[in-house]
């Protein structure tokens, strides 16, 4: 049988050989394909969902001190309004 194994090899008898061969040369070429393209589109989209967590987190921390910001000088303003209108108030003639 090693001897018949060897001749059909030669000859290219050896079809069950040679389409083991043809299936590893074609899995070999999915694997270096999937790591040409898939592997780096997966990574790029890992980064892009990196980065824009990181920029969520920063608008949230910086709305946070705005808004604060905002509501404080409303509150002045709202203040200052009173107390304007209240002067305002005092001055007008009494009929």
């Amino acid at each position: 049988p090693r001897l018949l194994q060897i001749l059909n090899r030669l000859d290219g008898g050896d079809t069950e050989a040679s389409a083991e061969n043809a299936l590893e040369k074609d899995t070999m070429v999915v694997k270096q394909l999937v790591n040409c393209f898939l592997f780096p589109l997966v990574e790029r989209s890992r980064v892009k969902e990196q980065l824009l967590l990181e920029e969520k987190r920063f608008v949230h921390a910086a709305y946070k001190p705005f808004s604060e910001t905002v509501e404080d000088v409303s509150c002045q303003l709202t203040a200052v309004q009173t107390v304007l209108s209240t002067d305002e108030e005092e001055e007008e003639p009494s009929s």
